[in-house]
């Protein structure tokens, strides 16, 4: 009984993992969005992780409305 519980778990995951949609979304992490490349440590530090932050940031979290802000 145990062996066919686990059988029934296991296949039961896999459906769920090839039905599971993926990201259409997904922004390249070496492109900026003004679609320039990102060559360096430097560069990566300075503009694209704060892109990617700040656009997770708005998609997880939202905004503030400009009047609450502190």
């Amino acid at each position: 009984m145990k062996k066919i519980m686990a059988a029934g778990t296991f296949v039961a995951c896999v459906v769920a993992a090839f039905a599971s949609p993926k990201p259409e979304n997904v922004p390249e992490l070496m492109t900026t969005f003004k679609g320039e490349t990102v060559s360096s440590v430097e560069q990566w530090e300075k503009v694209r992780a704060p892109e990617l932050f700040d656009t997770f940031a708005s998609e997880e979290y939202g905004r503030w409305p400009q009047s609450e802000r502190y």
